[in-house]
């Protein structure tokens, strides 16, 4: 299911025609708004009820359309609303006819006016909804669940409800003053956001309490990034990570997106809140007992021995030591050694990141190339339950690991770059001091870098790199003009301008994936494609880029293709693109 959008809550009985109208004026743009439509999004056969529900669960936002029947007690938009509430989602209710009167869980909240003009109603909804993304939004969103929750408290009798919903308040009151911080001193906010994930960084790398004589930490190598203080978005994504943590049925998460799109960023950023008990965003408890960090691309590589070691390492040491006498036993098969090391984790949950994964990955088969790693992860999806959770993140998936209990894993697809205005907003974070120009850049010349970068955080950074003039950047970026006729440029727009044409697609590229189009499927060329910035990218590194062919050489959706005739493809652009 897609992220990202709002979520249509109406009543067939007297709203229909509306609904499917205001779907269809939101998707048309100017701009596109992603909207969410029961009749137009759930294929027969589906459970409806599942569907809804995981719908409300994953929008930004429910746009509640106001009539008669929709306001009834009995009413079904009644139940899509106040699961909203419970998922903590803005709601945007909208007027269609001036009697009817908003239901009183939602009095607090400002309607939009449809009983009038059409266009002029949808311009006002379209403005909203962009507001909801600001700063100022974030921070009405967060007073609208403060004044339900203290409604809530008024009316609940029992003690351990009104305890929970107490705690939430206060939790609010300190989000609702630290976004009041942000709104009014952004500069100032970042600077404390830094300071104190480095105390917190301080804090929590101590060793905890001796066990078995030696002090230990609960966190193991260092995270393979730390998410700048100008990360943006991800806040769907990063609930369904936080869903399956909780999940005790699931045990691994494999996280797919292209290069650069924030994949190992907002894993860590995560991960390293729970460092501190508590999960990003919504400041929600969460217990866990350690993390591992390996990486392809950090100092501790993704290896079983890695593995198996890392999480000896959080037990006792005589649990520990005779662990470690298992795996030196060349009589014990992987699947045996990894079920001594699960039942040392009976219970609790510890969080195993394993990153960049695609390097462990057959480009052709789509199947991992370290046997003993397929038969360590097939073991932790295998045995009885226990406490290991295991997060992959990659640019393509195993195919072969896939299969493996379907059911104890969840995969989740970052398919699209940055909306706006989170692309936007991290140009202006990474010009904090405004000397690049992008800090006050007008919106309509960085909506153009958002869209000419696809909104890909990676290229986003590069960007900037270049506006900064740092030689070595610069150097490493061919953009179509020397370093010196670059920097002689004075006007931003210019400089914009002439930075992006290294973002863009070259002819030969733009052939080699028109004539591939034509040999596969649409659906499979969106799902497996890089973007343009990892085109441009992989060509500068490496002259030719094998990785995308390699992604046609698989079947999708029952589809086979000639790889031979896809290989041929590759090969006759092969010559051009080391010309160029």
């Amino acid at each position: 299911m897609m992220s990202n959008y709002n979520f249509i809550s109406y009543s067939s009985v007297d709203a229909q025609e509306f609904a499917f109208e205001l779907y269809d004026s939101l998707l048309a743009g100017p701009p596109s708004i992603p909207v969410w439509l029961d009749n137009r999004k759930i294929k027969p056969g589906q459970d409806w009820d599942e569907q809804i529900d995981e719908a409300i669960r994953t929008c930004d936002s429910l746009i509640f359309l106001m009539t008669p029947d929709s306001v009834e007690p009995k009413s079904v938009c009644k139940l899509e609303w106040t699961r909203a509430l419970k998922y903590k989602k803005a709601i945007v209710p909208i007027l269609l006819q001036p009697e009817v009167e908003m239901p009183f869980r939602l009095g607090s909240r400002q309607w939009i006016d449809f009983t009038g003009d059409f266009d002029t109603g949808l311009a006002k909804l379209r403005k909203h909804l962009r507001w909801l993304s600001s700063p100022e939004g974030v921070l009405q969103s967060m007073k609208d669940r403060l004044e339900d929750a203290q409604r809530d408290h008024r009316r609940t009798e029992g003690q351990d409800q009104q305890i929970r919903i107490e705690k939430e308040m206060t939790l609010l009151k300190n989000q609702i003053d630290d976004q009041q911080r942000i709104i009014d001193d952004p500069e100032g906010a970042a600077i404390r956001v830094e300071e104190s994930i480095t105390r917190g960084i301080q804090r929590e790398r101590q060793p905890e309490k001796p066990i078995g004589g030696v002090a230990r930490t609960k966190f193991i190598n260092p995270p393979p990034a730390i998410a700048p203080t100008y990360f943006q978005d991800r806040h769907v994504e990063t609930n369904l990570i936080s869903d399956f943590l909780k999940n005790d049925a699931q045990r691994l998460m494999t996280i797919v997106g292209r290069a650069g799109i924030g994949k190992t960023a907002m894993v860590c950023r995560l991960l390293k809140s729970l460092e501190g008990g508590l999960l990003p965003d919504n400041g929600e408890e969460m217990s866990i007992d350690g993390i591992i960090y390996l990486s392809e691309t950090g100092t501790r590589k993704v290896t079983v021995p890695n593995l198996y070691a890392d999480l000896s390492s959080l037990l006792p040491d005589d649990i520990a030591k005779r662990l470690d006498e298992v795996y030196r036993d060349p009589k014990n098969s992987t699947e045996s050694k990894m079920q001594a090391l699960m039942e040392a984790f009976p219970s609790g949950k510890v969080i195993l990141l394993l990153d960049n994964f695609e390097n462990l990955i057959d480009s052709l088969t789509y199947n991992l190339t370290n046997t003993e790693m397929n038969e360590a992860l097939k073991a932790i999806l295998d045995l009885p339950p226990h406490g290991v959770k295991v997060i992959i993140t990659t640019r393509v998936a195993p195919l072969d690991v896939a299969f493996i209990h379907p059911q104890r894993q969840v995969r989740l697809d970052l398919e699209k770059g940055l909306e706006s205005p989170y692309a936007e907003n991290i140009l202006r974070g990474m010009d904090a001091d405004g000397i690049v120009g992008l800090k006050d850049a007008p919106d309509d010349l960085l909506n153009e870098v958002r869209e000419r970068t696809l909104g890909n955080p990676q290229a986003l950074e590069a960007l900037f790199a270049i506006l900064s003039d740092r030689d070595t950047e610069v150097q490493n970026w061919d953009y179509g003009v020397t370093i010196k006729e670059f920097q002689s440029l004075k006007d931003l727009k210019d400089k914009i301008k002439k930075a992006l044409t290294g973002f863009e697609l070259s002819p030969c590229y733009r052939d080699y994936l028109e004539r591939l189009q034509s040999k596969v499927s649409k659906s499979y060329l969106e799902i497996f494609c890089p973007s343009v910035f990892d085109v441009v990218l992989e060509t500068k590194r490496n002259k030719y880029n094998p990785y995308i062919s390699s992604q046609f050489l698989a079947t999708i959706n029952g589809d086979h293709y000639n790889r031979q005739e896809i290989t041929n493809i590759s090969n006759s652009c092969k010559e051009r693109i080391l010309q160029q």
